[in-house]
């Protein structure tokens, strides 16, 4: 592919192990993907943690602001209390990592008003963004209530949020989803397109990502390889394979035993072998009451919204993944990350 024909790409996210194992994948392969900056939220950690944490990241491959600006955004969701992940991600969510404190700081543009301004000026342009998000979805809801026009600005949303059968954080919710249903219902609905149209909205639920699982021999590829990013990859997937083995649920794959699934790799993974997931097109429905909030209810196929539902989106479901291809393609740009 040409280098005029990449388009921009965003990643807005909440590190997170499997934020930061997403994040040294795209850093390592940033000019075939069009990386050009970090958006950060409130999400498996506090914002001040998520916030450092992009920080750490991109001071283990060797990349400084002029290179790879960071944005701080929200530090909670559009409604309610915050809810984060520290059992599973450690109290600073980089547990096993082992990586210094940053030496940068983010940019003085909250990640909000950045994703404005970026996406007027991609709209203008005629050149819209990718945006991928890998935490709540609270920081471009917010830029959308603010500014709806953006939305010309987006080529597309590849989210991992959501499931199309049972929850992890909930029996009905995805964590993501459940942080923020208030806003990933306002991205949804600003993404809607008409049942002739592709989808912009692109969901990598837990459908997909309990199929793409790290084991102990995983691990032991990362640390093989000798640098800084890799080492940090193998301490954190050690840990978070401690604390985050999923039994197969009904309706979907699970990881066996010793084994865990790795979530936010499988969008970036995805983008770097385009043949290794399968989707279909499909609808959408967040629940924002009762005992499911966060559930996003899927249907399959074309067809008016389902009965009852007051917002039925279109979206396209990422659904089945060769995970041999997704993991490879991960490491081989994890390798590139750093040549110590």
């Amino acid at each position: 592919m040409p280098v005029a024909a990449i388009p921009p790409l965003i990643i807005d996210c909440d590190p997170g192990v499997d934020d930061a194992h997403a994040l040294f994948a795209a850093i390592g392969a940033r000019q075939r993907l069009g990386l050009e900056a970090v958006t950060v939220v409130a999400g498996n950690v506090g914002l001040g943690f998520t916030r450092a944490n992009a920080l750490r990241i991109r001071d283990a491959t060797g990349l400084d602001a002029a290179a790879l600006p960071i944005h701080a955004g929200c530090p909670a969701p559009l409604t309610g209390g915050t809810t984060d992940a520290a059992d599973i991600h450690g109290q600073d969510g980089l547990d096993g990592a082992g990586l210094p404190p940053s030496r940068g700081d983010v940019e003085p543009a909250h990640a909000v008003t950045f994703l404005i301004e970026r996406l007027r000026r991609a709209a203008a342009q005629g050149r819209p963004v990718r945006l991928v998000t890998l935490g709540p979805l609270t920081n471009l809801a917010a830029a959308l209530i603010l500014a709806p026009d953006i939305v010309d600005g987006l080529l597309e949303v590849r989210a991992m949020v959501g499931s199309a059968a049972r929850g992890n954080i909930t029996s009905a919710a995805e964590f993501n989803a459940f942080v923020d249903p208030e806003a990933l219902d306002r991205v949804a609905a600003a993404l809607d397109v008409p049942d002739d149209v592709a989808p912009r909205l692109h969901v990598y639920g837990l459908t997909l990502t309990h199929t793409v699982c790290a084991d102990a021999a995983e691990i032991a590829r990362y640390a093989a390889l000798g640098t800084v990013p890799g080492r940090a990859i193998a301490g954190m997937l050690g840990a978070y394979l401690s604390r985050h083995r999923t039994p197969p649920l009904p309706g979907m794959g699970g990881a066996p035993a010793d084994a865990a699934p790795l979530h936010d790799p499988c969008v970036i993974g995805h983008l770097l072998a385009p043949d290794a997931v399968a989707g279909v097109d499909g609808r959408m429905t967040v629940v924002l009451r009762g005992p499911a909030r966060g559930q996003t209810l899927a249907s399959f196929g074309d067809g008016a919204p389902a009965a009852g539902r007051a917002r039925d989106v279109r979206v396209r479901w990422m659904v089945d993944g060769d995970a041999a291809a997704l993991m490879a393609a991960l490491r081989d740009a994890v390798a590139d990350c750093d040549p110590v």
